[in-house]
């Protein structure tokens, strides 16, 4: 009786102890499930990370760039269904690949809930954000995230990476748990892997969450029936085992009970971690005896067959980089002493071949009456994923294009560099930028000007042994670093021998192009000033100063420069503020008929009125326009305000008279600028007949872009008049002339002042005026001053003129009075006047 009440009592004892452990074997699953889901889309989430970085750097437009790179990053992601590009607007315009994902190509995301709200958190917190489960536009259930990229500290754009989550959460934890478990994964009331509904309500099932890119997921988990009779299977064995031995003696049955259920718990617990050692090597330690246990895929992992080395702690010492052997043996007694309960460690381990290899261990500690008696865990081989996060970091230092170093790379070797000078010596910086690169792009297309880039570069580092660091930190800009106690006459050398490297010439097809370049030099002084991003700035002052200068020269950084950089910078802002005030007009200067003193026209000025400094004409802030396109905004202005004023002028005017309004090349050279300064003036109600565009005689050069070449051809036919303004001084061909819709030339200045008396500006006026004539072409003169220059232009049947002898600029209220004052006094033709030649 006795015997039968202790076998009953042992039989509940181990059937608790049974239920115990396999809920212990079903949380170690569900942490190796939840960290294998979170590794995994982490790393994606870290090789997109690294390929907005890149993205950054490039100097295409973006979506060119994401093209260009996404098939040699998608080959990282195996885990993508798609890799799309999403512009700042929230379409998608490029995917990859292009097969199979043709319906998520043009899809508006702002127009679907889901993906319009992710896209809004990513803006917000300026990183990647999942949207919940969805169906996909390629078909099928999946999760998409959205990674912003920035440029110029701006979003231009988001990285897609579209998820079918079924495939991909099945290679993740069938490895690990193979078919003995249910899971499910669930966000919120959505369902993303399995049936979360049915796994949560399974015997021993457990529920945990998991964190994903800001998105909370639910994790269910239970042992499947097979495998809990297994279990079960095993436990009435025992229990018929001990009840035999019991009923032979008790102190057997005690012995028995306490050995086998420890048997039975290493041998669960073992089997629970090999499930994981199906494709990483296991390991496990008694820490009470010193026992240790390595799988055969361990072995296998660093080279050797299964059992080729003793099972012990040496082993693995033997095996540990020296580098990290003394710190792991030193965690491990802490996690010993005082916890915690895992550990996730990064060591490298000698592989039978002689190399290094990378191991990531995660363990366990098994407590068991508050003492640590067990270490079990994993280890996996993670070098190659080293070796493409190095090749994936090394990319997020380099220019891809030319192979020297980006502004990240540079930034991070920039301080070190300053710190290494040794007495005497000094950090010279040299910041390049091409000349006539721009004309390339323009004319040649943006491979040619890639070609130039990579050009510059293969002559630069025909010198990379003169320099501890070459860059190239955008566009056509490049910084090159050295370290030395040379003279400034030795780094003028230097900057002149760089000149010649990178003028050497470039061949493209059938034409040799040759590209200078302009040079700003600033330096570190060894126990100087230490501020290396100041002393960049100071190389880039130094290089505006030089293409000021002209092409192809250098300029050393002189303190006086920055005041100028500080106005400059300082000017460029309130221009800005002043666009958004509206604080540009126009002024209005006359234009008339010299013989017969009629007015014909007025050219429109631009004037700043600001708040501080006053009216400012174009030649006191033009200078610190720092973009094209905040000059087409100011030309945008003034030609809006010159087209309103339009109409009131000609009311006052007795005669049909015209506006001349300057366009510049930057407005020209944009696509369809045409047909959008045909809208605006038709939008401030004037007629393009009654408007003349001014555009500089160096814009329509030989090098000239083709899109200013539509764009001026287009102008004429929408009924403008094109004016081409400072003739004479440029290099402008006859064919210019003849090629182009031009209706009136304006003689420079520079050609009037003194035309009277100098014999030999008559000869260059009268070959011009005579040229326009035989073309049937009208000439103005601008910056006639006094009543003789007046007079001869009058005299050799120069058409119309405009200067301060017959008006200055004026507001539009005061030149309305001027012009009342004028038509009443009704002046006289213009008299012949003899004058007498120098």
């Amino acid at each position: 009786m006795v015997l039968l009440f202790l076998t009953v009592a042992a039989f509940m004892a181990v059937k608790a102890d049974q239920n115990s452990d396999i809920r212990n074997m079903v949380q170690t699953n569900a942490r190796l499930v939840s960290m294998a889901v979170e590794s995994r889309l982490e790393e994606d989430f870290a090789v997109a990370g690294l390929f907005a970085l890149q993205l950054q750097e490039a100097t295409q437009v973006m979506s060119e760039a994401f093209s260009l790179n996404a098939a040699s990053i998608f080959g990282y992601l195996e885990d993508l269904q798609a890799l799309n590009w999403v512009g700042p607007d929230g379409v998608i315009t490029a995917t990859h690949p292009p097969r199979g994902n043709e319906a998520a190509h043009g899809l508006d995301l702002s127009t679907l809930e889901a993906p319009a709200r992710t896209l809004d958190e990513a803006r917000l917190t300026g990183t990647l954000r999942l949207t919940p489960p969805l169906t996909l536009a390629q078909g099928g259930k999946g999760f998409v995230g959205y990674l912003p990229v920035y440029h110029h500290g701006e979003i231009g754009g988001f990285i897609n990476l579209v998820f079918r989550a079924e495939p991909l959460l099945d290679s993740i934890i069938r490895p690990q748990l193979g078919d003995d478990f249910i899971v499910a994964i669930a966000d919120g009331p959505l369902s993303v892997h399995g049936n979360f509904s049915h796994a949560s309500q399974q015997p021993f099932a457990l529920v945990t969450s998991l964190m994903v890119a800001g998105r909370t997921w639910d994790l269910a988990i239970a042992p499947t029936k097979t495998a809990l009779n297994d279990r079960f299977a095993l436990f009435d064995e025992a229990v018929l085992i001990a009840g035999f031995i019991l009923s032979c003696a008790l102190a057997a049955l005690v012995y028995v009970m306490g050995k086998g259920q420890e048997a039975i718990r290493d041998s669960e617990e073992r089997f629970a971690l090999a499930m994981k050692g199906a494709s990483d090597g296991l390991f496990d330690r008694d820490l009470r005896t010193g026992d240790v246990y390595l799988s055969p895929v361990w072995f296998r992992m660093l080279g050797y067959e299964p059992d080729a080395l003793p099972h012990s702690l040496d082993t693995v010492r033997e095996l540990l980089h020296p580098d990290d052997r003394e710190v792991l043996t030193e965690r491990l007694d802490d996690l010993r002493e005082n916890g915690p309960t895992n550990l996730e460690r990064e060591f490298r381990m000698r592989h039978r071949d002689g190399s290094w290899i990378s191991i990531l261990s995660r363990a366990f500690v098994v407590f068991k009456d508050g003492k640590a008696t067990r270490l079990v865990g994993t280890h996996v081989d993670i070098t190659a994923d080293r070796k493409r996060e190095h090749a994936l970091r090394r990319a997020a230092v380099t220019d891809h294009l030319t192979g020297l170093h980006n502004r990240r790379g540079l930034d991070e070797e920039l301080a070190t560099l300053a710190a290494s000078l040794g007495k005497g010596e000094r950090l010279a910086i040299f910041h390049l930028d091409l000349d006539r690169f721009k004309q390339v792009n323009d004319t040649e297309g943006h491979q040619a000007g890639d070609a130039a880039l990579c050009h510059t570069a293969s002559g630069l580092k025909e010198l990379e042994a003169e320099f501890e660091l070459m860059a190239r930190v955008g566009g056509d800009e490049f910084l090159l670093l050295r370290c030395s106690g040379d003279s400034d006459a030795d780094i003028a050398a230097l900057a002149k021998l760089i000149a010649r490297r990178v003028g050497q010439p470039l061949q493209l097809g059938d034409k040799s192009l040759r590209l200078g370049t302009s040079i700003g030099i600033s330096f570190v002084e060894h126990g100087g000033d230490s501020d290396i991003e100041r002393a960049v700035a100071d190389a880039d002052i130094a290089l505006k100063h030089a293409k000021e200068d002209g092409r192809g020269r250098h300029a050393f950084f002189e303190p006086g420069m920055r005041e100028e950089a500080v106005l400059r910078a300082t000017m460029q802002e309130e221009i800005r503020i002043g666009l958004r005030g509206d604080e540009f007009s126009a002024y209005f200067q006359p234009q008339v008929d010299l013989r017969t003193r009629k007015i014909v026209g007025f050219e429109a000025l631009a004037r700043w009125h600001h708040p501080t400094r006053g009216t400012l004409s174009a030649g006191q802030f033009l200078q610190f326009v720092a973009s094209s396109s905040v000059v087409k905004l100011i030309d945008r202005q003034v030609l809006h305000h010159a087209c309103k004023a339009l109409t009131l002028l000609q009311g006052t005017c007795k005669d049909l008279v015209t506006v001349s309004v300057n366009i510049s090349t930057e407005q020209l050279s944009e696509p369809g600028a045409a047909d959008e300064i045909y809208g605006e003036v038709l939008l401030a109600g004037a007629a393009p007949r009654q408007v003349r565009l001014e555009i500089l005689e160096t814009t329509l050069l030989g090098e000239r872009s083709p899109k200013i070449t539509e764009n001026v051809r287009r102008l004429a036919e929408h009924g403008f008049q094109i004016e081409l303004d400072d003739f004479g001084t440029g290099h402008t061909a006859i064919s210019s002339l003849l090629n182009f819709p031009i209706s009136r030339i304006k003689v420079d200045r520079s050609l009037i002042r003194h035309v009277d008396c100098d014999a030999r500006l008559q000869t260059v006026v009268h070959t011009i005026l005579e040229l326009g004539e035989n073309l049937g072409i009208d000439v103005l003169a601008e910056g006639i001053e006094t009543q003789a220059e007046a007079a001869y232009l009058a005299l050799n049947r120069c058409g119309s003129g405009q200067g301060y002898h017959i008006a200055r600029p004026m507001p539009l209220h005061e030149l309305k009075a001027w012009i009342v004052s004028r038509e009443r006094q009704q002046p006289a033709p213009m008299a012949p006047v003899l004058i007498q030649s120098g």
